[in-house]
């Protein structure tokens, strides 16, 4: 059996007197890819924030247990980058771990190449579109080389070929390296094509009063 990687035990995710998230236990191991497909304000992004060890409005109460015993890489729903800099020098300046900096250049250059940015590298990220954007987040987190991915709506700014090349990587780092990933999407048909298991809105004890999270 593969190893497992992150443990979720009674989490429960309260806003404002109104119950927002509910998990009695989910299991995800090495190797495997799990979808959430819910609606707007089932707490997903705040399950990713909580597992991703990010901080939360203080209007959240939190109990419960989440057990990660891997880094992650975090690809947030809206991109996270430094817009004057140039897309290879964002993915760059991440990769702390690598001393070696010709190292570091093939890396980045690797991923750009796998997520079709090579025309853009030398661009400011102040001037790309926002799916290209997104790219580079994404190119930025396979670069990190973490064990975990977890990635928020990463198919949304994409066209067609674009989101199929994020789905072939996604499955390939599975099939061929310990990688594991959690990806929240609205497109249900794409995370069939790359997830182990799909968490819906049942999963997560989703409440139509509930604020969006």
């Amino acid at each position: 059996m593969e190893k497992l990687i992150l443990e979720i035990q009674n989490l429960s995710v309260n806003i404002k007197q109104r119950s927002l998230l509910i998990i009695k236990r989910l299991q995800l191991y090495e190797k495997q890819i799990m979808g959430i497909y819910s609606p707007n304000g089932s707490g997903k992004t705040t399950l990713l924030n909580l597992i991703a060890g990010c901080s939360i409005s203080k209007e959240f109460e939190v109990k419960g247990n989440i057990i990660n015993n891997t880094p992650v890489s975090y690809v947030f729903q809206k991109p996270v980058l430094i817009e004057s800099r140039d897309v290879e020098k964002n993915i760059f300046m991440t990769l702390n771990s690598i001393e070696n900096k010709e190292k570091k250049q093939d890396l980045c250059r690797k991923w750009i190449q796998f997520l079709g940015l090579d025309s853009i590298s030398k661009k400011k990220v102040k001037n790309l579109s926002g799916g290209e954007q997104q790219r580079v987040c994404i190119a930025r987190a396979f670069a990190s080389n973490q064990k975990l991915m977890l990635l928020d709506e990463p198919f949304a700014s994409q066209d067609k070929n674009n989101a199929a090349k994020i789905i072939d990587l996604l499955i390939h780092e599975k099939e061929t390296k310990d990688f594991s990933a959690i990806i929240v999407s609205h497109d249900l048909e794409k995370l069939k094509k790359l997830c182990d298991f799909i968490i819906t809105e049942k999963d997560l004890n989703y409440d139509k009063d509930n604020f969006e999270a």
